[in-house]
């Protein structure tokens, strides 16, 4: 009912200007990758945080990280403002790290505590210190967000990468379980050729010229 019923609303993108609205979200993408762990490697599938302009639809800034955090966050957020300005406003999910103080300010009400005055500027949050104003996606509701589509584009690429992995594992290609093999008799010493999968950094330098093209 939900995806093909329920009444929806069509906003007029013709309407609004670039940098009116930075649209924000992680992906998990469909491929491994080498990551640290202590004195070793371990494989993983890394995650894309991206943020696209609502109008133009263009790629404003992104990181491939083992983790998505509010740190990951930041980090597109800082790009986009050095290298396109400061948004109106941001759209982006619930998760807990983007509803993080450090980005969105707001106190913390635990208890039975009285109200506190307002912050000072110096402990709001980010996007309240930048003037930046702040709007959620509707929870559960992945077509509510526009970055949506345009990381299919992204999972196309995936999959013509030796490393993919599929989105479930009985998507996964006959040949990533050789290359686990390889990779498991590399970390043991038992093979003497080198690991099939490459560093989370090497991939993040695919995506990126994938992503700016």
């Amino acid at each position: 009912f939900h995806n093909t019923q329920e009444i929806i609303s069509f906003r007029a993108l013709s309407e609004i200007a670039p940098l009116s609205y930075v649209v924000m979200d992680h992906r998990l993408l469909d491929l491994f990758c080498l990551v640290k762990a202590g004195q070793g490697w371990k494989l993983a599938r890394p995650w894309l945080t991206a943020a696209i302009d609502m109008r133009t639809r263009k790629w404003l800034a992104w990181a491939v990280v083992e983790t998505p955090s509010s740190d990951s966050i930041a980090t597109v957020l800082k790009r986009t403002f050095l290298d396109h300005g400061i948004p109106s406003a941001v759209y982006w999910d619930n998760g807990k790290d983007f509803r993080c103080e450090w980005l969105e300010g707001g106190q913390r009400k635990q208890g039975s505590a009285p109200a506190t005055r307002e912050l000072a500027p110096a402990f709001r949050g980010v996007m309240e210190t930048l003037g930046v104003r702040v709007h959620h996606a509707i929870v559960k509701r992945a077509r509510s967000k526009i970055i949506e589509p345009n990381f299919g584009n992204t999972a196309n690429f995936d999959r013509t990468l030796p490393e993919y992995c599929g989105h479930k594992p009985d998507a996964r290609p006959e040949a990533l379980e050789s290359m686990v093999a390889q990779h498991e008799k590399w970390l043991t010493g038992q093979e003497a050729c080198p690991t099939p999968f490459r560093t989370i950094e090497q991939i993040a330098g695919l995506y990126d010229e994938q992503i700016q093209t």
